[in-house]
């Protein structure tokens, strides 16, 4: 199921790739039922056709693609530090990461309230 998100992990050689495997971790503990999938040429998690999360690699690190219904703003208000797209969250290893905050955020995306 998840092989080919562990491939597209496996593509790096530096400290993102242990970033991303956390990410993924959130992700299979927080939804164990959760369905994986490539698409756009990065790694796809959802639940349905509205309850998804993207996760990709940048320069520096990864970025959650959380869309307008993730609790972007919120995160944001809380950790003020962290890079950020309209829809999008940047993560870099060399950075504090409030894993709270993140799983969160990533719960807000898949399965908003």
């Amino acid at each position: 199921m998840h092989a080919d998100i562990i491939q597209y992990i496996e593509n790096v050689s530096d400290a993102r790739k242990e970033l991303f495997y956390r990410i993924h971790s959130i992700i299979l503990r927080l939804y164990p039922a959760i369905q994986t999938a490539i698409s756009y040429n990065i790694p796809k998690y959802y639940l349905s056709k509205e309850e998804w999360i993207f996760v990709s690699y940048n320069k520096q690190g990864i970025s959650l693609h959380v869309g307008y219904k993730g609790k972007l703003l919120e995160f944001k208000a809380k950790n003020p530090g962290f890079s950020s797209g309209k829809a999008c969250l940047h993560l870099t290893p060399k950075q504090d990461i409030p894993w709270q905050d993140v799983e969160k955020l990533i719960e807000s995306a898949i399965r908003p309230l």
